[in-house]
């Protein structure tokens, strides 16, 4: 639970950082409004993190959610920035970034999944602590 927990908290800050630097850097409108949505994704991903440590209802499909979409959010993004150019030279580092928060965000829907729903759910409800 743990794990999972810091490995959200670190894509998220990624992703957040990364959009912050998409929209600053990025040509302006195109790459400025891929950047401000990476940034909004980012902020959901810091939300479910916080969501999850504090056991809200149900924050193992917000998780999966979220992670999903960071990781078909930021192959698009970085797809379309690479095709268009959409980010300055030598900013092309973005590339690295991506590549792992998609990964990250694998790894966090792959220890959900693979966690039985019961011992979440009890966990959930505070009857064990994990």
């Amino acid at each position: 639970r743990e794990t999972i927990i810091i490995l959200q908290f670190f894509v998220a800050g990624l992703v957040t950082l990364g959009g912050a630097a998409y929209a600053a850097t990025g040509t302006y409108p195109s790459g400025t409004i891929l950047g401000l949505i990476h940034l909004a994704v980012g902020f959901v991903g810091f939300y479910a993190g916080y969501a999850f440590l504090k056991r809200k209802v149900e924050p193992r499909r917000f998780l999966i959610a979220i992670n999903i979409v960071t990781i078909a959010y930021s192959a698009f993004s970085e797809r379309i920035a690479q095709i268009y150019s959409l980010l300055a030279p030598g900013i092309n580092d973005s590339l690295i970034g991506t590549i792992i928060a998609m990964f990250v965000s694998a790894v966090i829907i792959c220890l959900i999944i693979i966690r039985p729903k019961s011992v979440t759910q009890e966990a959930n409800d505070g009857n064990l602590n994990l």
